[in-house]
């Protein structure tokens, strides 16, 4: 291989023209081929390029010309690279063919989890966009179809409990995780439509009236979703704890734990059930509608917790925050002014006219005030005319109370102790914040039941996903926003097709480090 250079004499100008050729022997006589047009040499500088180019080719670099590239596709590549790492770290593959292996899969099931998994984190909301995604717009290599997506979903609820375990254990092993205090909280998530079986009519969190729904109830530990379980539309929160305790001693041999819960759990069957199981609990009480709490939740205080009240192993605990008190008390005003204000317009409206039913106006004033009826009363004279007036027992209730929440222990935390792993629940909020507004749990599209159990499922692992990037909120969203700028870009050089990623910003590689994972390679 050598450059041959050649020269052409035109109006007393000498022209050179590059090429790289080759000797070879042809019937025993020497010829020579041009492997590569290099163009004009109108320089010295030009010659030492082409002997470079010369020298590169001789170490096997193949050379193009540029109008033998075409870029083709900018393709999805950061949050799917840094997942799957992620994902090795915690040997979710293991987990995974563990779950599955007393079943003859007929398709990659690991692939068809991950890829479900991590379409939620790039936003998408279906099974069907999902594939089309992985067809078109992901650089993942694979030849799961869209039936293998749907079966998936079928698979996985038959093996949840197996999964969970098998987690729980990974999460010990590789984070220290110690199971000794959990966090147990329910949500609703709706259906378009008519829905499986477990669709039902009941109180919607998500403010969705008449559509039917599911209940979802969830266990965090340390921030991690340990186990999760799904009820029909219409289960009253209470009744759901039996099943959640089971799970925590039945599924994961949990002698002792601190179970925290909000208030809607708290009826005395439930503290029996926790009682019963040896466990112990920080739970808030109902601050309206019971005697027993009215009289310890009324109680002056100026401390952020103290205990209020011992009887046997349970421990009464009143919180209370100075701020939050003022913010209260402000805004009881504000509404008490604004139900007046509305009070007057109806009652102005309405005395005089002889159309006016009784029941019409009543109907008014609850329409208009909603739940802050309960701060009036009202009463009709004979010419139909109403009069109203403040209930001042209500409102100087809700005033006392203002800033304050009374918890029920028996743990032996001491009471700030107990307020601030009760206040942790915040984390189980974020945790449904998360799955509604930014994996897309709902609306749900699905009208099996083992379908939407399926569904449900993937968006849990999504958020374990997101658990094992931070467990932090606004840290967590930063990362998947900046590793979204990361591209595989299709190339075609000739007739063959490459894959280069964008390159990396210093942003990009210090997310990188810091997480533990490697860079991405240059050419894919």
């Amino acid at each position: 291989m050598y450059l041959m250079i050649t020269k052409t004499k035109y109006k007393n100008k000498i022209y050179k023209q590059g090429m790289i050729a080759e000797s070879y022997r042809h019937e025993g006589k020497i010829n020579h081929r041009i492997l590569k047009n290099i163009g004009p040499l109108a320089t010295k500088e030009d010659e030492i390029k082409a002997k470079n180019l010369l020298e590169k080719m001789k170490r096997g670099k193949k050379l193009v010309a540029f109008d033998e590239i075409s870029h083709d596709k900018v393709l999805e590549y950061g949050i799917a690279y840094l997942s799957e790492k992620l994902w090795e770290k915690f040997e979710m593959k293991e987990i995974i063919e563990e779950m599955f292996s007393e079943r003859e899969m007929k398709f990659n099931i690991f692939e068809s989890i991950f890829l479900l998994t991590v379409s939620r984190l790039y936003g998408l909301t279906s099974d069907l966009e999902t594939y089309g995604w992985i067809k078109n717009d992901l650089h993942y290599p694979t030849d799961i179809q869209l039936h293998h997506l749907y079966r998936t979903l079928d698979f996985l609820e038959q093996e949840k409990d197996k999964f969970e375990r098998l987690l729980l254990k990974q999460l010990k092993k590789k984070e220290n995780l110690k199971v000794d205090t959990v966090f147990y909280d329910l949500t609703s998530t709706y259906f378009e439509g008519k829905g499986p079986k477990k669709a039902k009519y009941g109180y919607s969190r998500d403010k969705k009236r008449g559509k039917k729904q599911v209940v979802l109830g969830l266990v965090l530990c340390n921030g991690y979703p340990i186990t999760h379980k799904i009820w029909p539309g219409n289960t009253k929160d209470k009744s759901t704890l039996k099943d959640a305790v089971s799970d925590l001693k039945g599924k994961f041999k949990i002698k002792k734990v601190i179970f925290v819960a909000d208030r809607g759990l708290v009826i005395e069957t439930n503290l029996e059930e926790l009682e019963s199981n040896e466990y112990d609990y920080i739970i808030a009480t109902n601050r309206r509608n019971d005697n027993f709490v009215k009289d310890l939740i009324t109680q002056e205080t100026e401390k952020g917790a103290k205990t209020v009240k011992v009887d046997g192993k349970r421990r009464y605990i009143l919180c209370f925050d100075k701020e939050t008190q003022e913010s209260e008390r402000e805004h009881l005003k504000r509404t008490i002014k604004e139900c007046q204000e509305k009070l007057e317009k109806i009652r102005k409206d309405s005395n005089g006219k002889s159309r006016r039913t009784e029941n019409g106006i009543r109907s008014d004033i609850e329409k208009s005030l909603k739940k802050d009826k309960k701060f009036f009363s009202w009463k009709f004279s004979k010419e139909k005319a109403f009069t109203y007036s403040l209930k001042k027992d209500v409102w100087e209730y809700e005033n006392a109370i203002a800033g304050k929440f009374l918890l029920v222990t028996t743990s032996g935390l001491n009471p700030e102790k107990a307020m601030e792993s009760y206040k942790d629940l915040k984390f189980i909020e974020q945790t449904f914040h998360e799955l509604k507004g930014i994996i897309n749990l709902r609306p749900i599209g699905h009208y099996k039941d083992v379908r939407v159990e399926g569904h449900v499922f993937i968006c849990v692992l999504s958020i374990l996903t997101r658990r094992f990037i931070s467990r932090t909120l606004a840290e967590t969203n930063e990362i998947i926003k900046e590793l979204k700028r990361v591209k595989a870009i299709e190339t075609t050089i000739g007739e063959e097709k490459y894959y280069f990623m964008t390159k990396l910003t210093k942003k990009q590689k210090e997310i990188f480090k810091k997480l533990g994972v490697e860079e991405p390679m240059k050419y894919l």
